[in-house]
């Protein structure tokens, strides 16, 4: 869905995935994905396109400012896990369990056509993706009922990702044990 307000606003509330960091940003809409769940807008502060779910924005100011940078407004499909294009594509693909794929078509709706049956009752996601984080931390947090099927640098992601979480409750028990 097209934008038809032709003047900035600024967003309250939304922060980007995977920061702790929340607060206003100054951005330019542009469009509406098809289900409603997030806006493109342009952010002149980091000169980038990007995605903001729209369940996270707690208010939207209309300002007075018309758009000055509509030239560099892109819409870009995002990916199943909602980013936009980077200049980077990812592969992922990975067999899992009825229950994660459930949890997987919850969380993340656009996957679901990306999913499809196995001959051994499973079920395989297989996509091109232009940020790993969503799919490492879903993997992770299911890794009894996920198989790791392909993708190099998936794959790369996944072990820095455990080696990064055991060094984290390493420390936070050397630390916690310090009376």
């Amino acid at each position: 869905f097209p934008v038809t307000i032709f003047r900035s606003i600024s967003v309250s509330g939304c922060g980007q995935g995977g920061s702790e960091n929340v607060g206003d940003r100054l951005v330019e809409p542009v469009k509406l994905t098809p289900n409603l769940q997030r806006v493109l807008c342009y952010e002149p502060a980091s000169g980038q396109n990007k995605f903001f779910n729209v369940e996270r924005i707690t208010e939207v100011k209309i300002t007075t400012k018309k758009f000055k940078y509509e030239g560099l407004h892109k819409y870009t499909q995002p990916d199943v896990f909602g980013f936009s294009d980077n200049g980077k594509t990812f592969m992922v693909d990975f067999n899992m369990s009825l229950r994660a794929c459930l949890l997987m078509k919850e969380e993340y709706p656009m996957s679901a056509t990306y999913i499809k049956p196995t001959k051994t009752g499973g079920f395989r996601f297989h996509a091109t993706v232009f940020d790993l984080r969503p799919a490492v931390r879903f993997v992770m947090g299911l890794l009894s009922e996920v198989e790791v099927l392909g993708g190099d640098e998936f794959r790369s992601a996944l072990l820095w990702y455990r080696d990064w979480e055991t060094d984290r409750k390493s420390t936070r028990l050397n630390s916690s044990h310090r009376l």
